[in-house]
């Protein structure tokens, strides 16, 4: 092989390694929920779990809302908006277009028929929630909530970078 063949590989080759690397995505703007009159980021998507579990739950029926042209921060296009209350997750709306006009959902496009807020029986697991930017005091408070069919069974402090790394978020 030429001295300058072998060269021109090497540098695609570590052109391409470098790439691998250093790979950014843009972090996606996360579902909120307000707990005790507070907004924070969900960072967890428990509504997919009831596109899976539920039959009439309407994935398309949501998706109805979101306008082409997507931006970066939101590849779905859309994010939910949730309340804990009575100690149990609340789905109470989305958004859609959240990057250019964010929309309102309404929950008969969640759920067709229904209205006012809808219980998350469907949702076994754990989520974690940061407080949202912009006030330095919430910013610091995550806790990782563990629900049993929409029901909030424990809650654990957690440090905000802890929470946003364990769900792949920055």
């Amino acid at each position: 092989m030429r001295a300058d063949s072998m060269w021109l590989h090497v540098m695609v080759l570590a052109l391409g390694m470098t790439a691998a690397f250093h790979v950014q995505a843009t972090s996606q703007i996360p579902d909120q929920v307000v707990i005790n009159g507070r907004l924070y980021n969900l960072l967890h998507r428990p509504i997919y779990a009831a596109f899976s579990a539920d039959p009439s739950a309407g994935l398309k029926d949501v998706h109805r809302y979101v306008k082409e042209g997507r931006c970066s921060a939101s590849a779905e296009g859309f994010f939910s908006r949730w309340e804990i209350s009575d100690r149990k997750l609340w789905l109470v709306g989305g958004v859609a277009n959240p990057c250019s006009g964010r929309d309102p959902i309404p929950l008969s496009a969640y759920f067709p028929g229904r209205s006012g807020r809808v219980e998350a029986s469907w949702f076994t697991g754990k989520i974690n929630v940061v407080g949202v930017s912009g006030d330095a005091k919430v910013e610091e408070e995550a806790v990782e909530l563990t629900l049993e069919r929409g029901r909030v069974v424990k809650e654990r402090p957690i440090d905000a970078w802890e929470a946003r790394i364990q769900w792949g978020v920055p």
